[in-house]
Order: C-alpha cells, then structure tokens, then sequence
C-alpha cells in the first residue's frame, strides 16, 4: 500500500476533513536500513526522501518549513525551487564522523512553482 495514501486517509478520519495545506513545519529525521553499500544506501535514502517530499508538497502550507535528515548535501535538490531558503547544517551533538546532516527549507513558495 502507498505509505502517503495510508497517511492521508487516517488524517482526514482522525481530523475529519482533507489536511492539504495544514502543516506549518515538517520534520523528517527518519533514515533507511544501511547496508554499508554506498550506491545501495543512496538509492535507499533517496526513494525515503522522494516519499518525504511529496507527502511534503500535499501537507505543507505557503510559507511553511521544512527540515530533513540527508546523508549527502545534494539528496533535496529536487525541493530547492520550492522553498525561498535553503541550507544545510550539521548539529552540534552530531558526531564529527558521521555524514548526518540536515536540509533546512524555509518559506515554502507553493507545489506550482519552481
């Protein structure tokens, strides 16, 4: 089943009414398995953002924010038209080591423009 269907349909029961436009952030700190495959971990992680995205651009409003959990700096360009700023960041409590870091969209534009 369609993970956003499933999503979309337990909001309008619990909310009672559609929920496009709803949201004022959407934060997604979610990662795949890792296999330890560089090509296979990227291709994983992009299909979840790919899914984050859109479900993103049904229930995020105008103007709304977004912050994502990427692995690579290039993994939301597909988001960038979308948002007035965009930019990349690395937590302080995030291990130096790691390759964590998270995509910050600011100022949702709207699912028409890029």
């Amino acid at each position: 089943p369609d993970l956003q269907a499933a999503i979309d349909q337990q909001l309008a029961t619990d909310w009672g009414r559609d929920t496009s436009g709803t949201f004022d952030v959407i934060v997604s700190d979610m990662a795949p398995s890792l296999s330890g495959h560089t090509g296979t971990d990227r291709l994983k992680m992009e299909a979840l953002l790919a899914s984050v995205w859109q479900a993103a651009q049904q229930w995020l409003r105008i103007g709304g924010h977004m912050i994502v959990k990427v692995y690579h700096g290039d993994m939301m360009s597909m988001a960038h038209p979308f948002f007035a700023n965009k930019k990349y960041i690395k937590p302080p409590a995030s291990r130096p080591e790691s390759r964590e870091i998270y995509w910050v969209g600011q100022a949702f534009k709207g699912r028409s423009t890029p």
